[in-house]
């Protein structure tokens, strides 16, 4: 078995990033801001303000329901898993949510 981080977002880091929500953008309001996309970093002490505790647990959750249903057998040969698992190495490829991101969110 491999271990592995999550990295779950709520807020794009630039503006021209068209970071959106998994979750529907009607089951989440709260948070997305203009035009259905996360809320710039710049705003976020705005966002934790009016942020819904649920609807933000919704999104995360929806994050990690991607990834569990994302092929994650990445790794091309026998070798490299025997070293990561050997060193406790974690790592995560998200090429393949990063896809599934912009067919999302970037119509």
């Amino acid at each position: 078995m491999v271990p592995i981080g999550v990295h779950l977002t709520a807020v794009r880091e630039h503006a021209n990033y068209c970071w959106a929500p998994m979750a529907s953008p009607e089951k989440v309001p709260s948070v997305v801001a203009e035009g259905w996309y996360y809320w710039r970093y710049e705003q976020i002490d705005e966002f934790i303000e009016q942020v819904s505790a649920e609807q933000l647990e919704l999104e995360f959750r929806t994050q990690i329901e991607a990834l569990l249903e994302t092929d994650l057998d990445f790794l091309m040969s026998d070798e490299p898993r025997r070293i990561i698992e050997e060193k406790g190495i974690i790592l995560l490829d998200y090429r393949p949510l990063q896809k599934a991101w912009r067919e999302i969110n970037c119509r």
